[in-house]
């Protein structure tokens, strides 16, 4: 059996399972087993505290990076066959993200109902049909972090119709995907500023979980694949000063790391649109090096580095986990008054790197029984037309900027 998760397999970029990497980790950071407030004396909460105030934006670059990869799919798909297959799509969809979901839920739903957190089968029973349906973001969540995977959802189904739609335009296919990114950008932006000019109190589930408020940064993932795929004499001039580009993603992320969300109405209105805009600058900076190129492919190539692009291999399996199986155990496990001698501080050090290590571990076994499987039988039944990017794409693209340069 192939294993597709491997990330030394050709058909794997080192570069994005780097960026899901850093994505999950962030998510991670956000979702400690020890709370920031018992971590020990002032001077040490402040990393505990960085780490959950900035780890939510993880699923931002999940955004960029699904718009980026989706599209690009399409994109591809749509220059060697001239045409999508939209139904082919949806199939390969959901052999990726059913599998390991639903194998999910049902593991919620046993475990819920032993623990009768929502009371009795009946109760549960309607608790969980959002989820079945994908609706969780509208109409609520056993598991608050399945709010992002129900507009990934919405956005597969979306996506290949607007494509489509937009490649009927023989002479400048897709030509009106600027437009769009450009209009859903805008939109989603004065709806968020509108929610909060009107007095709408600030919730998650009122500002962040919803479709409509957080589509435009998945729709800039696809524009940048646009660019990528259609219009690449376009992005060579960008792509060429990655230093520049990642060094003005890490600036448009930076108020993430002292503003608040809960506190400040700049997060959940224009910091939204902030983050997508900083995280597709560093994708472009980090797709785009050769990983035998200047300080930056020279990291990307180093240990550390691939070590995060493993786990960014299991990132799906890792996120839908994370939390039941990761979490909640060393939760249990601190509250039961293991290492009592440790200072605070360090308590709460070996109670992440035990955290991440416990779901990491869950996410590449999981992973590797429900996921890989999955997907090697998708491979087979319904082999790819195109795949959004390879190695040698990136490769042909640095020696290009060599030569310009």
């Amino acid at each position: 059996m192939q294993n597709v998760l491997s990330p030394n397999q050709t058909e794997r970029l080192p570069q994005l399972d780097f960026l899901r990497g850093i994505a999950i980790l962030l998510v991670l950071g956000r979702h400690q087993p020890v709370y920031p407030g018992e971590a020990g004396r002032s001077w040490f909460r402040f990393v505990p505290a960085l780490l959950s105030r900035f780890g939510w934006t993880g699923v931002d670059l999940f955004f960029v990076l699904s718009g980026f990869l989706v599209g690009g799919l399409l994109f591809k798909e749509f220059n060697t066959r001239n045409k999508i297959d939209i139904g082919r799509f949806l199939i390969r969809r959901i052999f990726k993200i059913w599998p390991s979901y639903y194998a999910y839920l049902a593991f919620l739903f046993v475990l819920l109902s032993v623990t009768h957190e929502f009371g009795n089968m009946k109760s549960l029973t309607m608790k969980m049909l959002p989820q079945l349906a994908h609706l969780q973001n509208y109409l609520g969540m056993v598991r608050t972090h399945t709010w992002s995977l129900a507009i990934e959802e919405h956005f597969y189904l979306a996506l290949p119709l607007v494509l489509l739609w937009a490649s009927r335009n023989q002479r400048r296919p897709f030509a009106a995907v600027p437009l769009i990114a450009a209009a859903l950008a805008i939109g989603c932006l004065l709806w968020r500023l509108n929610l909060y000019v009107s007095g709408v109190p600030y919730s998650s589930d009122g500002y962040l979980f919803l479709t409509h408020l957080r589509v435009d940064g998945l729709f800039f993932g696809v524009f940048l694949a646009f660019l990528h795929h259609c219009r690449p004499e376009r992005l060579a001039p960008i792509v060429r000063h990655r230093t520049a580009l990642l060094v003005t993603g890490l600036l448009l992320l930076s108020p993430m790391l002292y503003l608040a969300k809960e506190t400040c109405a700049f997060v959940p209105t224009v910091g939204l649109t902030e983050l997508y805009l900083g995280y597709a600058c560093i994708l472009l900076a980090i797709v785009h090096t050769p990983l035998d190129q200047g300080w930056l492919g020279s990291f990307l190539n180093s240990r550390s580095a691939r070590l995060v692009a493993w786990i960014g291999c299991f990132s799906y399996s890792i996120y839908l986990w994370h939390l039941d199986l990761g979490r909640d155990p060393i939760r249990w496990f601190v509250s039961q008054g293991f290492f009592p001698r440790l200072p605070a501080e360090l308590r709460w050090c070996l109670a992440m790197c035990l955290f991440v290590c416990l779901a990491t571990v869950v996410g590449a076994v999981l992973g590797s029984l429900v996921e890989m499987p999955a997907l090697a039988l998708r491979n087979r039944l319904f082999p790819a037309h195109a795949g959004a990017l390879s190695n040698a794409t990136i490769l042909s693209a640095g020696h290009a900027e060599s030569s310009a340069s």
